[in-house]
């Protein structure tokens, strides 16, 4: 068994070797603190419940409320920072946080994300992102998330940074 390890590890360069040590000792938890960022941006695209009947497509870029409500407690339990895009900026210019941050964003707009991911981010809130496509290259598709529902959402986040 060692041979075979040794084996494996003869052929990769140092900095893979020195990599793979790390990762199979345990020892880069020792740089954690130093070398784990400051925070994480989470990428989305879909929040829909779960269905019994088949979905047509693009089943892997979804999750469930529950799922999605459940990385809210996992990151507030922790005591991370829920900041917008807009407050990243600041925290790469130096803005001090006393914990790490992380940003929630979905791609494309759609609906579900008025439906059941707005919910729950009013609920704790917690400020996210929507990049809204207009128009999909090549196709006569249209998913535009529609501008009420983007200004509902605007006004929300305004409010809730406006209260006490």
């Amino acid at each position: 068994m060692k041979v075979d390890l040794i084996k494996k590890l003869t052929h990769l360069n140092r900095r893979e070797l020195t990599a793979r040590l790390l990762t199979y000792s345990g020892s880069f938890l020792l740089t954690k603190p130093v070398y784990a960022g400051l925070g994480h941006i989470l990428v989305f695209h879909r929040v829909i419940p779960k269905s019994k009947s088949p979905r047509v497509a693009n089943t892997e870029i979804e999750v469930t409320p529950e799922y999605l409500e459940g990385i809210i407690k996992y990151f507030n339990k922790r005591h991370y920072h829920f900041i917008s895009l807009d407050e990243l900026y600041d925290v790469l210019k130096g803005k001090k946080l006393d914990n790490r941050f992380v940003i929630f964003t979905f791609d494309d707009g759609y609906i579900d994300n008025l439906i059941y991911a707005y919910p729950i981010f009013k609920k704790y809130n917690v400020p996210f992102t929507i990049y809204v496509a207009t128009n999909f290259p090549a196709t006569n598709t249209n998913f535009t998330l529609h501008l009420h529902v983007v200004k509902k959402m605007h006004l929300w986040y305004n409010s809730a940074l406006s209260d006490p």
